[in-house]
């Protein structure tokens, strides 16, 4: 596909822009994490910034979230088996997932062009006043990378009863998050 004119914007999804100046071609990947790549010759105009995610994709990510938050309380609410304990692990994990992409997607800096890691995703929305307690967030990073590294059974059990704490702790990020849109 070949793109002409000065300043043309084409759109080939929700996600992907691209803007065409005379002699180059600019992608912007808005799928969570912004890509720029350059065609032709090198880019030498004004930095392009991206702003924060559209509404209409903050909605979505907040739509996808308040239904992982839904699935994490059915789990939790079943009978205490490791089968349903290991369920509940892996819906926390996916709501944890979720939580930072939607993080990300409410508050990554638009100068970089690098996506935030979670750490720096709880520091922004510590920064932003999302969420508060950051000896928990840097305790649930912990506890979601243990759950993916196959966990013996006592750090399951210790994980698993830390869970509604968490859910708590999304909750309340959801709410926070919320109330932006």
């Amino acid at each position: 596909m070949r793109f002409g004119g000065d300043g043309a914007i084409a759109i080939i999804n929700k996600n992907i822009f691209y803007a065409i100046g005379t002699h180059n071609i600019i992608k912007l990947d808005l799928d969570l994490k912004i890509k720029i790549k350059y065609h032709n010759q090198p880019f030498t105009g004004s930095k392009i910034y991206v702003s924060q995610s559209p509404t209409p994709q903050k909605k979505v990510l907040l739509t996808h979230l308040d239904w992982n938050l839904q699935r994490l309380d059915e789990a939790l609410k079943q009978e205490n088996t490791d089968y349903f304990k290991g369920a509940a692990l892996q819906r926390f994990g996916h709501t944890y997932t979720m939580a930072m992409k939607t993080i990300r997607g409410f508050g990554a800096p638009e100068e970089t062009l690098r996506e935030p890691d979670d750490k720096q995703c709880i520091a922004l929305a510590m920064q932003n006043g999302w969420t508060q307690d950051q000896p928990e967030w840097q305790e649930m990073i912990a506890d979601y990378q243990r759950i993916n590294q196959k966990p013996n059974e006592q750090e399951t059990e210790t994980i698993y009863q830390k869970l509604p704490r968490y859910q708590q702790a999304f909750k309340s990020l959801y709410s926070h998050l919320q109330n932006l849109t």
